[in-house]
């Protein structure tokens, strides 16, 4: 069955800009931020997602010295451009902790009719693995950038990887080794490519 991405775009109130002059930040990557904050001898722990695409975040604290409360790691689900407060602990002396933190995008798919006639010289279309890192590293490049696109999932329908290799071998395009996703881009296929170097070449059309 064909499927396309859907994409909600909503407003809040917290803005990222603020909560980095607001809080200590301690790291971040391309994904969320994580922060804490002192407040009334108490230490909060919070994590922004940045990005416009819903993240399943997974928190732990570890070895951690004067503070006192629930340590048990914490997976909770943000919306784009929000932020959710995952630990309070007191503070009961000089402290110091690590931390554990992964962040997952999380996306709504919506399906579309199975007898769907679509153009692959026209567009972006995605033969997509869910358990695939850079299949999910270039689905969450092509939300960040507005970028329409369905997806075919190879998981899903047996069919789909046939109708990959018969793609590839009409556009003469071969490999000894093939690292999802193979993506089309107005009849273009891309497969094997650096990411996220190649981001920008392969969707500079849109």
């Amino acid at each position: 069955m064909w499927v396309k991405l859907k994409t909600k775009h909503m407003k809040y109130l917290v803005l990222i800009g603020i909560l980095i002059y607001s809080f200590d930040v301690k790291s971040q990557n391309n994904d969320v931020l994580f922060f804490e904050k002192n407040l009334n001898n108490t230490l909060h722990f919070y994590v922004a997602n940045t990005t416009k695409t819903k993240q399943e975040v997974e928190l732990q604290i570890v070895n951690s010295k004067g503070l006192r409360g629930d340590k048990k790691p914490q997976t909770k689900e943000i919306a784009p451009r929000d932020t959710l407060l995952f630990y309070s602990f007191s503070i009961i002396g000089a402290y110091s902790y690590n931390y554990n933190i992964k962040a997952t995008p999380l996306f709504e798919i919506e399906q579309v009719s199975s007898d769907l006639e679509t153009n692959f010289d026209e567009g972006v279309v995605i033969f997509f693995k869910p358990d695939c890192p850079r299949s999910q590293r270039t689905l969450s490049y092509l939300i960040e950038n507005d970028i329409e696109f369905k997806i075919l999932n190879v998981t899903e329908n047996k069919d789909y990887p046939v109708l990959m290799m018969q793609l590839l071998k009409e556009k003469r395009k071969s490999s000894k080794q093939l690292l999802y996703p193979v993506v089309l881009v107005n009849g273009e296929v891309y497969f094997n490519f650096d990411i996220p170097q190649s981001f920008q070449k392969i969707f500079n059309e849109f």
